[in-house]
C-alpha cells in the first residue's frame, strides 16, 4: 500500500480536534500588512493580522450576540452527504469562505470545493467558483481552507491545489501541488501566514526510504504560486501540530513545532534561533503572537486537557523575558491568546474553573474572570473580548476588555471555528455553514 504524508497528517486528526480545527486558517497577503494593527472594517485573514494578534479595532455585537443569517451548500440536484466550512475572511463589505462537500449517493460519491463570496450585511450569496472535484471514497470531505486576499486577489491554497480568483469570482491562476513525495506541500490542517509579498505556508516532505522519513518546514510562496525558499525544522522527528500557525513582522517568521519555536529570516528562509519550552509538558506549542516587544507563545499539555505556561521571548535571540502560570494545582493557560497593543487574553484553568486571563505586556495580571470552557483562540475587537465554548455547550461570550465583566453571550452551531468580527457582526463557521451574529 503506497504511504504519503496524508495518512500521517490525519493520524493526528484528535489533537485537530482538540484545537479547534475545522479549516486552515490561511492568512491574506493583503498589500504589505505585517504588523499586529488592524484599523479599519476589514478582516482579511486567520486571526486577523499576520502577527496573530485576533485584534480589529472594527465593533463587533456588544448588548447581544443572535443569528442575523446563515449560508449553507445547496445544490438544487444534488444530495450533500457531508461538508465542511471554513473560518471566513471579510475584505470591504464581502465575506469570503470555502466549503468542502461530498455529494452522491451509495458508493458513487465525489468530493469537490468551492470559494463562496457572500453580502457582509445580508448573507446573500453573491458568487460561488468551484475549485477541485475529484472521485471520493469517503463520507467525509477535508477540512475546507480559509480564503487569502492579495490585491484585490483572493487565494486557496491546500495540499493539492494553490488557486487564485478576482473579486468576481473568476478564476486567474491554478497550481497543482505535489502528495508529499521527495517534495514540500502545504498541511491540510496548519494555517500559513504572510509577511511583505510572501506567504509562508508550514509543509511537509515525505522521502521514501527505509525509514520513511517525514520532513516538516515551511514554504516560502510568491503571491504567483512560485516556491522562493523551504525550511526543514531542526529534527527530523519533530512535527507541527494541526491549527498551529506561523506568526511574521516584517523580517522574521516565527514557527511553531511541537516542542520548538524557530525563527526563521523571511528573505532567505535562514534560522536566527530556535528555543525550546517546558520539555515536561505534553510538547504542544500554540500559534505564536507578535507584539511590540516580545514574541508570546504557550506551551500546554494535551494529555490531560491541561493548561501550561505563557511565555514572552525576545524576537532578537529567543531568550524568555517572562513565564506566566495561574496558581495552583492543574491549573494554566491554554491556548494563543490575543493582543490589542497593550493587553493580552488567554483563557485557561484555575482552581478547577475555566477562566479569562487579562495580562499586562509584562506579564502581570490585571483581571480574571470566569468563562464556559477554554477557548485555543479569543479574538478583541474595539475594547470587546470574544471567548467561545464550541466544546462543551456551543456558546461564545462577550467580555468588557476593562475588567472582563461579561456584556452579553449568544449560542454558536457545532464545532465553532475562528471567528471574523468586521461590520457589527461575528462571523463564523461551522458544521452548519457560514454563520453571522449581530445584536
Amino acid at each position: 500500500m503506497e504511504t504519503n504524508y496524508r495518512s500521517d497528517v490525519r493520524s493526528y486528526s484528535r489533537r485537530a480536534v482538540l484545537l479547534g480545527v475545522g479549516g486552515i486558517g490561511v492568512t491574506a497577503l493583503a498589500g504589505c500588512l505585517t504588523s499586529g494593527d488592524n484599523e479599519g472594517d476589514d478582516w482579511p485573514m486567520s486571526r486577523a493580522t499576520a502577527a496573530n494578534t485576533g485584534y480589529t479595532s472594527a465593533s463587533g455585537p456588544v448588548d447581544a450576540l443572535e443569528a442575523d443569517w446563515e449560508w449553507s451548500f445547496d445544490p438544487e440536484d444534488e444530495e450533500v452527504r457531508n461538508a465542511t466550512y471554513s473560518t471566513p475572511v471579510v475584505v470591504e463589505d464581502t465575506v469570503l469562505a470555502t466549503c468542502n462537500v461530498v455529494t452522491g449517493t451509495g458508493t458513487e460519491l465525489e468530493r469537490s470545493s468551492h470559494l463562496v463570496a457572500l453580502e457582509a450585511d445580508t448573507g446573500e450569496e453573491r458568487w460561488l467558483a468551484a475549485g477541485v472535484e475529484t472521485e471520493s471514497r469517503r463520507d467525509s470531505p477535508p477540512f475546507s481552507p480559509t480564503p487569502i486576499v492579495v490585491d484585490d486577489v483572493v487565494h486557496v491554497i491546500d495540499p493539492w491545489v494553490h488557486l487564485s480568483f478576482d473579486l468576481e469570482g473568476d478564476e486567474r491562476a491554478r497550481h497543482e501541488n505535489q502528495n508529499g513525495r521527495d517534495e514540500m506541500v502545504p498541511i491540510e490542517m496548519v494555517a500559513p501566514t504572510a509577511t511583505g509579498d510572501l506567504l509562508f505556508a508550514p509543509s511537509v516532505r515525505w522521502e521514501p526510504s527505509d525509514d520513511d522519513e517525514t520532513h516538516w518546514g515551511l514554504l516560502a510562496i510568491g503571491a504567483d504560486g512560485d516556491i522562493e525558499w523551504e525550511f526543514v525544522l531542526d529534527e527530523s522527528n519533530d512535527i507541527m501540530e494541526p491549527n498551529v500557525s506561523a506568526a511574521a513582522d516584517d523580517e522574521t517568521v516565527y514557527v511553531p513545532s511541537r516542542t520548538d519555536l524557530y525563527a526563521v529570516d523571511v528573505d532567505d528562509g535562514t534560522q536566527q534561533w530556535q528555543q525550546r519550552l517546558d520539555d515536561e509538558l505534553d510538547g504542544v506549542l500554540f500559534s505564536p503572537v507578535v507584539g511590540d516587544d516580545s514574541v508570546y507563545v504557550s506551551a500546554g499539555d494535551l494529555s490531560e486537557l491541561r493548561g501550561g505556561t505563557l511565555s514572552a521571548l525576545d524576537p532578537e535571540d529567543g531568550n524568555e523575558q517572562w513565564k506566566f502560570a495561574p496558581d495552583g494545582d492543574s491549573s494554566g493557560v491554554f491556548g494563543s491568546p490575543a493582543w490589542d497593543g497593550e493587553t493580552l487574553y488567554i483563557t485557561g484553568h484555575a482552581d478547577g474553573e475555566f477562566r479569562l486571563f487579562a495580562l499586562e505586556a509584562g506579564g502581570s495580571v490585571q483581571w480574571t474572570v470566569d468563562v464556559p470552557s477554554i477557548d485555543p483562540s479569543p479574538v478583541v475587537a474595539d475594547g470587546v473580548v470574544y471567548v467561545r465554548d464550541s466544546v462543551r455547550e456551543n456558546t461564545v461570550t462577550a467580555h468588557d476588555a476593562e475588567d472582563g465583566t461579561e456584556l452579553t453571550d449568544g449560542d454558536l452551531n457545532g464545532n465553532a471555528l475562528d471567528p471574523a468580527v468586521a461590520h457589527g457582526r461575528y462571523y463564523y463557521g461551522s458544521d452548519d455553514g457560514i454563520t453571522a451574529l449581530t445584536e
